[in-house]
């Protein structure tokens, strides 16, 4: 008993001894002089200059924690205004780096891209001069990000994209395992004047991410938000997104959403089965050129409901003129696959149910123009028309708005109700040219009287 006493006391002369020296390290020394060795080190790691400005301090919380006020990365590509990274204690002392937390405040990130194409981020990390074998990463207890901006600019598109507020927590990161997310912030579309309103975009997420080899996969996404614009209500339009999962493999694009759910203005959109994938323009390809233009394929499956399709144009900044029936325009449910390959797109499989009718077609763009085909069960007309009490304006086609829109089909309904006459079989093909609609074909069989009862 007298020998583990002794042991335990000596243990504990040790401790208190190696906690006095880290005491006194971390009041004793001055950080400041680091400064040279830590800027030359990431400069050699890099190729980039980095820039500690203000003072280093060294602290113990029980954690041994180095703190920096402003610095810069690549300027002008990152600044920050403060910046604090904490080691825990007891697994130093042993000689293994465990990083707690880093706490970055205030990052701004400006990423630009020139109109010849080039760009002030790829690259910023040097090749070493010699093979070395990489050391694996610590694990970082997580990743605190404060009141981050990060600003995008396109010179040669004109476009301008500025996401602020940022507020990033991440959980454990370590090669292999899954990192818990939370993420916040805004989304300004725009110059100067898209900075004087309220944001375009706020959002907020949680998630997991994941990277496994060289697939990146995002699970348990939920995410929340309101959006602004002009034809919007002034107070903005809420939205909600659920995804499970979604994987991404960064050498072939491929990305894919087994399902997943989106509510916004009233509406409830449901995707299945989605993949998506970016390549080179086949066209730019075929020719031999060295075009930087890209296309895109994609597929998948939509399903969309909404209570009332009236409320959510409403809610969307639509003006409705006056209809007969109150009730037109009410519930609507849809349900299509698409397919883009090419730059060829088509819809195939559509039903879609508004009100009492149906209707079931294909859409195709694999011709100019573009073909449709739909076929109704039943519609009356009368009751989208404007009340007896409303003077009726005339109809204008909206020429300015589909004028690029080249379009040729058919609708067909078996059964149509306009001003008290039932028509069976009624059928228009007209084509879609220039701004202009004309018909071409108008079937339909013998009118007749709905609210005329027919002799024995």
């Amino acid at each position: 008993m007298r020998a583990l006493r002794i042991l335990a006391l000596v243990f504990a002369i040790l401790v208190a001894i190696a906690l006095a020296a880290v005491v006194a390290i971390t009041q004793l020394v001055d950080a400041n002089r680091l400064k040279p060795q830590i800027e030359a080190a990431v400069r050699d790691a890099t190729g980039q200059s980095l820039q500690l400005r203000g003072n280093i301090k060294l602290n113990f919380f029980p954690w041994l924690a180095l703190q920096s006020e402003q610095g810069e990365f690549a300027p002008p590509l990152a600044r920050w205004q403060s910046m604090s990274v904490r080691a825990r204690l007891v697994p130093l002392l042993r000689g293994q780096l465990q990083v707690d937390r880093v706490r970055l405040d205030g990052l701004v990130l400006r990423l630009q891209k020139n109109a010849d194409g080039t760009n002030n981020w790829s690259g910023f990390v040097a090749p070493p001069q010699t093979p070395v074998t990489p050391a694996a990463p610590p694990a970082l207890a997580g990743l605190d990000l404060i009141n981050a901006t990060i600003d995008y600019r396109d010179l040669a598109s004109d476009t301008h994209f500025r996401a602020e507020k940022l507020q990033l927590t991440s959980g454990v990161l370590a090669p292999g395992r899954a990192i818990d997310l939370q993420l916040a912030g805004d989304l300004r579309v725009g110059g100067p004047a898209a900075a004087a309103g309220p944001p375009l975009l706020h959002a907020s997420l949680t998630g997991q991410w994941r990277l496994a080899g060289s697939k990146m996969s995002f699970s348990a996404i939920q995410a929340t938000g309101l959006l602004r614009a002009a034809n919007l209500n002034a107070s903005g339009v809420a939205w909600k997104i659920s995804v499970p999962l979604v994987t991404y493999e960064p050498a072939t694009t491929d990305t894919r959403l087994a399902s997943g759910v989106a509510d916004f203005a009233g509406v409830r959109v449901a995707v299945a089965n989605v993949q998506f994938r970016a390549g080179a323009d086949p066209a730019a390809k075929r020719s031999g050129t060295t075009a930087t233009g890209t296309t895109a394929a994609a597929s998948g499956a939509v399903h969309l409901t909404t209570a009332t399709l009236r409320d959510s144009l409403r809610t969307l900044g639509a003006t409705l003129p006056a209809t007969t029936d109150p009730n037109a325009l009410g519930a609507l449910s849809g349900d299509l696959s698409f397919d883009l390959r090419d730059g060829i797109w088509s819809i195939a499989d559509m039903t879609v149910r508004i009100d009492d009718t149906q209707l079931r077609g294909n859409v195709s763009a694999a011709t100019s123009p573009f073909q449709f085909t739909l076929h109704g069960d039943r519609i009356n007309v009368d009751r989208y028309l404007s009340p007896a009490s409303v003077p009726a304006k005339p109809w204008e086609f909206p020429a300015a708005v589909l004028r690029d829109l080249q379009a040729q089909g058919s609708v067909l309904f078996d059964q149509a109700e306009y001003q008290g006459y039932a028509l069976r079989n009624a059928k228009l093909e007209f084509i879609l040219h220039d701004g202009t609609l004309r018909s071409v074909e108008s079937q339909t069989a013998p009118p007749e009287k709905s609210k005329q009862k027919r002799k024995p």
